[in-house]
């Protein structure tokens, strides 16, 4: 959760384990935000950039919205996922 909104992420591995895919779902009007940032990471996981490698990219990234503890969307989706803070399908 970031302030109001609520996340729900999705990332699909493919036989060999690999992030392939990212899905994010948002409430509070920031879906089509969330569509496109989902649509940029899983192109860059298709084309060989590595999950990690996104994630601390997207780690600390600060601005509007945030929430206690989550500095925006991308680092919300960076401390579930790519730091390994949550359990896959867990509610940020």
């Amino acid at each position: 959760m970031v302030g109001d909104i609520h996340l729900y992420v999705t990332v699909n591995k493919d036989k060999k384990g690999v992030e392939r895919e990212i899905f994010v779902k948002a409430t509070c009007g920031f879906q089509g935000w969330c569509d496109a940032l989902a649509v940029v990471i899983s192109m860059a996981l298709q084309h060989g950039v590595k999950f990690e490698d996104i994630m601390r990219k997207l780690r600390g990234m600060r601005f509007q919205p945030d929430a206690i503890g989550v500095n925006s969307i991308p680092d919300g989706i960076a401390r579930a996922y790519g730091v390994g803070m949550r359990k896959d399908g867990d509610e940020i």
